[in-house]
């Protein structure tokens, strides 16, 4: 079974599995988040950018929590809150995509994999 109550996951490379870095979620001010932080390639930033998405194994369901940008370190980092009071909990695969920004907005080959509760 899949630990729905985790806080913590550790994101790989989906082709070699090297480990990468980690995203954490809870809830804060009564409200779900999830926020990761990585040392991705640089990638020109005119053109592409990296996606992250949440999935649910059961019903399956996916959707995007944004675009990552970079920190003052050069990590690229995510932080999403959700609007609503739903928690999410479900959701506990992540998948980091590459995009074009003139391309399709729907995923792409998958980078980065991570699940919570692994």
């Amino acid at each position: 079974g899949v630990d729905t109550e985790s806080k913590d996951a550790t994101l790989f490379w989906a082709t070699t599995g090297e480990e990468l870095g980690d995203a954490k979620r809870g809830i804060k001010d009564e409200k779900y988040y999830f926020e990761m932080k990585l040392n991705l390639p640089e990638i020109d930033r005119e053109v592409h950018y990296y996606q992250v998405w949440l999935v649910r194994r059961l019903p399956y369901d996916f959707f995007s929590v944004g675009e990552m940008v970079t920190n003052d370190d050069g990590e690229f980092v995510l932080e999403w809150e959700a609007e609503d009071d739903e928690d999410y909990f479900d959701y506990t695969q992540i998948v980091i995509t590459v995009n074009l920004y003139d391309g399709s907005s729907d995923p792409g080959d998958h980078l980065v994999e991570g699940e919570f509760g692994e």
